[in-house]
């Protein structure tokens, strides 16, 4: 029953402590739901994945239709993207795949923390805005719907990203203070820059940009 499988199964599992840390840590678990939610929007959402889905059909149509030793029908074999049909070994449902990511989709909104207002993070701007190596950015960003914001940033793209609190106080480069302007001042290295934002507030949490780290 994949369609109802949930999302934090094994989150008190003694057996799997790595995923026990992860979803039982307040920021770790907004963050692990921040990238589902993406992953959701970005192929199921906006319909992407039902697109590629509909191009691999017509790609494989002719030689389905054409296998001697096909064990659907061509028509089972059409409606099967969108609809289930019987499979041919038991005669249980043999998902389509299409239905199956609606109803998916469907199920994980039951879950507060997949329907929870994310943050807004607009998009960041540096001072000065064109940096040089071996100098101070700031980091700015205008948030809403957040208690709580980093910035993750690294010189070296191998290196892990260091995090330092992002601060809406006045008194980090970030104008007044309670503007929404939220700015950190971190160095730039010898070969330049990588970073993102990751703000966040008691129900839930968000990326820029939102495949970071």
């Amino acid at each position: 029953n994949l369609i109802g499988l949930n999302p934090f199964l094994g989150e008190s599992n003694v057996q799997k402590p790595l995923l026990g840390v992860i979803l039982n840590d307040p920021t770790w678990r907004r963050m692990y739901v921040a990238h589902f939610r993406t992953m959701l929007e970005e192929n199921v959402v906006n319909g992407a994945l039902q697109n590629r889905l509909e191009d691999f059909q017509d790609m494989i149509t002719n030689s389905v239709s054409n296998d001697p030793n096909s064990l659907y029908s061509d028509g089972d074999f059409i409606d099967n993207l969108n609809i289930s049909v019987a499979d041919f070994v038991n005669g249980e449902t043999a998902y389509g795949i299409a239905n199956f990511l609606g109803s998916r989709y469907d199920y994980l909104q039951t879950f507060p923390e997949f329907t929870a207002t994310q943050p807004t993070i607009e998009t960041p701007q540096t001072d000065p805005a064109n940096p040089l190596p071996d100098t101070e950015v700031t980091i700015l960003a205008t948030i809403s719907d957040a208690n709580s914001v980093f910035l993750g940033y690294r010189a070296v793209l191998t290196d892990a990203f260091i995090r330092t609190p992002m601060f809406d106080d006045g008194n980090n480069n970030d104008g007044a203070a309670n503007d929404g302007v939220y700015g950190a001042t971190v160095p730039v290295g010898i070969g330049g820059l990588q970073y993102y934002i990751y703000a966040e507030n008691d129900e839930a949490g968000k990326f820029s940009p939102q495949r970071a780290e």
